[in-house]
């Protein structure tokens, strides 16, 4: 696909979720979710931002959220999970890719935000003045730090985190860059932090995959 067919909207099979990780629509046992593709990250998968309905009561946005109206394109006025930006398997498409996408209309403002908030997402600051975190809790800070993160019940994976931990309910979530080469938001409650011995026994990918590809530059609007 051509960098000019992107972003579309389309809807994607999301099972692989834990605790506060947005996976497929809960209502009426769905099996999928709406997504927002905005470009091919390595040769099997693509990056996404979830949609999720705008519920009429709902008009105060996160700090991470972007207004999605649907003049945009979309069925429904939604709002783009910025902090749940991720890959996913092409395979993962509910529906053919080519025959069924539908094109999202993102005006300069739309674009803007979305690329203001991601950026937020790798700006420590934000997250104290916005009180997304304690800042005398260290073990939200997990920006940079080598984690070993829960696959299902007998397997383990590592991942380095990109963003630091913000709140979510009564938990929190930031994500991360894993040794596949996935860009994953992870509940806290799926993480541990490794410790330097341990560090030792692994063999650590390299950390300047995390830049390589740039997600920003992945980011193709119309």
């Amino acid at each position: 696909m051509s960098k000019k067919q992107f972003p579309y909207f389309t809807s994607a099979n999301i099972d692989d979720n834990y605790g506060v990780e947005i996976g497929n629509n809960p209502n009426k046992n769905s099996r999928r979710r709406a997504v927002l593709v905005l470009g091919e990250m390595y040769l099997n998968t693509l990056l996404v931002i979830p949609l999720e309905s705008l519920k009429e009561n709902d008009r105060l946005y996160k700090p991470f959220e972007v207004l999605l109206p649907k003049s945009c394109g979309c069925p429904k006025d939604s709002k783009l999970l910025i902090l749940d930006i991720r890959t996913i398997r092409k395979e993962w498409l509910k529906i053919p890719q080519e025959k069924y996408k539908i094109n999202i209309r993102l005006n300069n403002d739309i674009e803007k935000e979305v690329r203001q908030k991601y950026r937020q997402l790798r700006n420590p600051s934000l997250y104290l003045t916005r009180n997304l975190h304690d800042p005398n809790d260290p073990t939200m800070k997990i920006r940079n730090k080598l984690v070993e993160y829960k696959i299902d019940e007998d397997n383990v994976g590592y991942a380095i985190g990109v963003s630091d931990y913000v709140r979510v309910d009564k938990t929190a979530k930031a994500y991360f860059f894993t040794e596949t080469q996935e860009i994953r938001s992870f509940d806290r409650n799926r993480v541990r932090v490794i410790d330097m011995e341990e560090k030792k026994e692994i063999e650590l990918f390299p950390y300047n995959e995390i830049e390589t590809p740039s997600i920003i530059s992945n980011l193709y609007f119309n």
